[in-house]
């Protein structure tokens, strides 16, 4: 599987700067070199402060990592996430938990990724779906300096206006958050994205819903 390839070291000075600089600004920034972290545990498990969708007694748990400004993750979530939802997480076969991953532009990855931590609804994995389905969009309308206005029906989705942003991006808790997932994401071994780990494990086989299914009724990945 194609994946968007980047530095695991490159985790930036996470959105610190972003409450003062327009979106359409942001995403020239370059990212900032950091040290690698330690393990908090939580690398190839599921964590108390993870995104997760799916019945807690699901026999099978599949980390994501993925980033709204990857296109081999928009194009996963664009042809299989549906399937994946449908077919193995609302049968109960599949718990998903996911986990940000800053990608380039990293400020304009960053800013998706707060937009869903900020949202006044409990749909944080819709608003990351859309995202990704939307993402060339997105990107197009950021390029063209349309700022905020480009995460329009982002917004709308999460029950966000505008005025409710530099808040959003003021609370240091959504900078932490995607430290930490980098944090992970590192300490778990991937090296790009979209990246899976199942039943603690890098999964590097086909990750469609069928192929899944089939793993599964043959016990291959369970624990």
């Amino acid at each position: 599987m194609p994946r968007y390839i980047l530095s695991l070291f490159a985790i930036c000075a996470l959105l610190l700067p972003l409450g003062h600089i327009s979106i359409a600004q942001a995403q020239n920034i370059p990212p900032t070199i950091a040290a690698p972290p330690e393990d908090d545990g939580y690398a190839l498990r599921e964590a108390p402060d993870d995104h997760i969708i799916g019945s807690a007694t699901a026999p099978n748990t599949l980390i994501i990592y993925a980033s709204v400004t990857c296109p081999h993750c928009s194009h996963w979530f664009s042809t299989e996430w549906d399937l994946i939802k449908s077919e193995l997480i609302e049968t109960g076969e599949l718990r998903v938990v996911f986990r940000e991953f800053i990608t380039a532009p990293p400020k304009v990855a960053a800013t998706g990724f707060t937009i869903a931590n900020c949202t006044k609804a409990d749909n944080y994995i819709d608003i990351i779906h859309h995202q990704m389905v939307n993402q060339a969009n997105i990107i197009a309308d950021l390029q063209a300096a349309k700022g905020l206005d480009a995460y329009s029906s982002t917004l709308a989705l999460a029950g966000l206006s505008k005025s409710d942003i530099p808040n959003c991006f003021a609370d240091q808790s959504h900078h932490l958050r995607l430290q930490t997932s980098m944090k992970r994401a590192h300490a778990s071994g991937l090296r790009g994205v979209p990246a899976f780990i199942l039943n603690g494990a890098l999964y590097d086989g086909p990750v469609k819903a069928d192929t899944l299914a089939q793993s599964f009724k043959a016990g291959i990945s369970k624990p």
